[in-house]
């Protein structure tokens, strides 16, 4: 929303904009509201936001870190590697943008590209923009077949997920199969194939477009 040409505002290093009948200094990235009419330089890292609260000794800058970052010394850090396997699913080993160590985080994707199947394009706002990672769940019924709400231990919350399985205990249900996924895992998933021929019966090898290729189906 446009200012009234009668009303001034001063933001520095951001623009002007009014919600609600307030004006507002809302911040370039990089950047975080200082106070009404500035924004100072957030340094935390390459892609990464900040805001300036108030302590005991005036106030201090909190480094808005991306999923997989924690604030040490002022800067987000996350876990270096070199390779792929050096990372826990579904992060990855990239280089944040400076050319310089590579970490684990999670890839950046646009709304509406396919990010690596079963990981969708979420986006995380101020802590991280749009990134691949798992959906957030309450129920089964938010998630898409054959994933399930699954509650894997970490503080997020339930996310939708392979169910997993092992060998030894193949409980998965009909038509879904004990595979193992390539990150150390076996999940229940649908088998992939390249012809009717790889299924079992009834099933036949479809492409669903969804990242997944092809695999057995009686859906």
């Amino acid at each position: 929303m446009r200012l009234p040409f009668f009303l001034a505002c001063y933001c520095a290093n951001g623009k002007c904009d009014v919600e609600d009948g307030k004006q507002l200094c809302k911040c370039n990235p990089g950047f975080g509201n200082y106070s009404e009419e500035e924004c100072r330089a957030c340094n935390c890292g390459p892609g990464t936001n900040c805001v300036f609260q108030y302590n005991r000794y005036g106030k201090s800058k909190i480094c808005l870190c991306k999923p997989g970052f924690h604030e040490k010394n002022g800067k987000c850090v996350g876990k270096s590697c070199s390779t792929e396997s050096e990372c826990e699913y579904p992060f990855k080993c990239l280089d944040q943008g400076d050319g310089e160590e590579r970490f684990c985080a999670l890839e950046s994707c646009a709304i509406g590209d396919n990010c690596e199947y079963p990981l969708e394009c979420v986006d995380l706002g101020d802590k991280g923009g749009k990134v691949c990672k798992r959906k957030l769940c309450s129920e089964e019924s938010d998630c898409k077949y054959p994933l399930t709400c699954v509650d894997l231990g970490d503080r997020d919350g339930k996310k939708c997920a392979y169910e997993s399985c092992t060998e030894e205990k193949d409980y998965c249900e009909f038509p879904l199969k004990c595979i193992a996924n390539g990150n150390g895992e076996h999940v229940c998933a649908r088998q992939n194939c390249t012809v009717n021929d790889d299924c079992e019966y009834p099933l036949k090898c479809v492409d669903y477009g969804d990242g997944d290729g092809r695999v057995c189906t009686g859906k």
